[in-house]
C-alpha cells in the first residue's frame, strides 16, 4: 500500500471503530503505554493494564489501526528526511533571488476605485543575500571557518636559534 492508501485505510478504519476504541488506538499510536491509552480513552478499570491488552488482543482494528498510524508517521519522516541536494540548492537559490531584489513584487494602484497602474516593487535585503552567500559558500566548500598549517617541521626540543630559523623559513613567500 502507498502512502495515500494507508492514509485512506485509516480514515476507514477511524469510521468504523466506536469512540472509545478509536480514542485508545489514537493514543497508543502516539506512542503512549497501553494503560495510560486505555485510561485516557475514558474506560474505567481496577485493572486496565489487563483490560488494554485484552483490547488490542479483541479488536483487530485497533491494532491495524496503530500499526498503520505508525507506517505513516516513519514514511512521512522518511520523505522529510529525503531533501535532496538540488532541492537545498533550489531554495537557497530562490531565496537569494529574492533578497537581491530578483524577485519582483507588483500591486496594482488604485485611488477612489479607478486603477491608476502597477507599481513594480524592487526591495534588497543585503543581511538575507549576504548570510545566503555565507551558506552556499559554506555547503560547497567555497568559505571555511578555521585554518590548518600543515608543516613537516618538529618544534619540540629546538634551540630559540633554531625556532628562529624555522619561523623565518615558514614566514618566506
Amino acid at each position: 500500500m502507498n502512502l495515500e492508501e494507508k492514509k485512506e485505510r485509516l480514515i476507514e478504519l477511524a469510521g468504523s471503530m466506536k469512540e472509545q476504541p478509536l480514542l485508545f488506538a489514537q493514543s497508543l499510536a502516539k506512542g503512549s503505554t497501553q494503560t495510560k491509552a486505555y485510561l485516557d480513552a475514558g474506560y474505567a478499570s481496577e485493572t486496565p493494564r489487563i483490560h488494554a491488552c485484552q483490547l488490542l488482543v479483541t479488536n483487530s482494528n485497533v491494532n491495524e489501526y496503530v500499526e498503520t498510524s505508525k507506517e505513516i508517521a516513519a514514511e512521512e519522516a522518511q520523505a522529510a528526511l529525503n531533501y535532496s541536494e538540488e532541492d537545498w540548492l533550489r531554495d537557497s537559490l530562490s531565496i537569494l533571488r529574492m533578497a537581491t531584489g530578483e524577485a519582483e513584487r507588483v500591486e496594482t494602484a488604485v485611488v477612489e476605485g479607478v486603477k491608476l497602474g502597477e507599481i513594480t516593487h524592487k526591495k534588497v535585503e543585503l543581511a538575507v543575500a549576504k548570510g545566503m552567500m555565507e551558506l552556499l559558500g559554506k555547503r560547497y566548500g567555497l568559505l571555511t571557518d578555521k585554518t590548518e598549517n600543515k608543516t613537516d617541521i618538529k618544534f619540540e626540543g629546538m634551540s630559540d636559534d633554531e625556532l628562529n630559523t624555522a619561523i623565518a623559513k615558514l614566514t618566506q613567500p
